[in-house]
């Protein structure tokens, strides 16, 4: 009973205080980058200037926090391979229309995307190598349709890994080796080694 008085009278006071409501959750604030590569893409007789987005960061961050975007510009998305793409709004300000492109450039599906919308995902409906986002209505305006050619593409290709740094030598176990130094399994094979001189 006194654990209830307690509750009830701790309840009071917070009604009478006037306790303070949580905080608003702040806005999404953009996140600063540096400019873009640029490109100027030629479909039938309409021309864009386009941001070049081919790095994991510049995609993802894409055209968000953006109040306006001037006329025949948009942003081109350049992926590594050809798949299924899938773009949504969240933080988007502005109304966009968005073409999906295939390796050579033929636009594969056209879709209106309504700003701040983050309960729908735009698809491409088969796999594309390209995304090419402008502003609302441009490709309409321009009498664009699915299976005209976007000229003027960058190529991205898969890039091979990067080797490491430093030298690496496989042992020669015909001269005296200091085995202390450095040695690992090869990365090829499991039985051999290999030494990495620093």
């Amino acid at each position: 009973m006194k654990g209830i008085l307690q509750s009830a009278f701790c309840i009071l006071i917070c009604v009478l205080a006037g306790c303070p409501k949580p905080p608003a959750p702040k806005p999404a604030v953009p996140v600063p980058r540096p400019a873009l590569p640029t490109a100027a893409l030629s479909i039938k007789d309409a021309v864009a200037h386009v941001e070049l987005a081919s790095k994991d960061p510049d995609r993802m961050q894409g055209l968000m926090f953006r109040s306006n975007m001037a006329q025949d510009s948009g942003m081109l998305f350049v992926f590594e391979d050809q798949d299924y793409r899938s773009f949504w709004m969240k933080n988007t300000w502005i109304p966009l229309s968005i073409a999906f492109l295939d390796s050579a450039g033929v636009i594969i599906n056209i879709l209106e995307m309504s700003p701040e919308d983050t309960t729908s995902r735009y698809l491409s409906a088969r796999p594309a190598k390209y995304a090419l986002e402008m502003n609302s209505g441009w490709f309409q305006q321009h009498s664009l349709r699915p299976g005209d050619t976007v000229h003027g593409l960058p190529q991205r290709t898969r890039q091979p890994l990067q080797s490491a740094q430093r030298k690496t030598t496989f042992l020669d176990l015909s001269e005296p080796v200091n085995i202390l130094h450095c040695l690992y399994p090869c990365p090829n094979c499991f039985w051999s080694l290999y030494c990495c001189s620093v």
